[in-house]
């Protein structure tokens, strides 16, 4: 039986490093690092959603349980995702977000 992967955006000027502790004892994580944080190279903004879409499906690759987290910008991110790709994840938690 497959265990779920845990796949987490951190929110705004954040880095993967930001879930800590939180993480240590899942086996299955994945982190999504926005675009133009922590070092990364930024996304045109006229993109944007649709380039965090693309970015994230080729993360997900072959995990089919899925916990989707995100926090703040991450969380919006994660809102966008489910809402257009509705089958790709089991389970979508958003911290101090909103659709905006």
């Amino acid at each position: 039986m497959q265990e779920y992967c845990y796949v987490f955006i951190h929110g705004w000027l954040g880095s993967p490093d930001d879930w800590g502790e939180l993480t240590t004892q899942m086996k299955q994580k994945l982190f999504i690092t926005i675009p133009g944080h922590n070092g990364t190279k930024p996304i045109p903004i006229k993109n944007g959603f649709n380039s965090m879409n693309h970015l994230i499906k080729n993360k997900l690759g072959k995990h089919k349980k899925i916990i989707l987290i995100g926090y703040s910008l991450g969380g919006r991110i994660a809102l966008t995702f489910a809402k257009q790709n509705p089958d790709s994840i089991n389970y979508l938690i958003l911290i101090s977000t909103h659709p905006g």
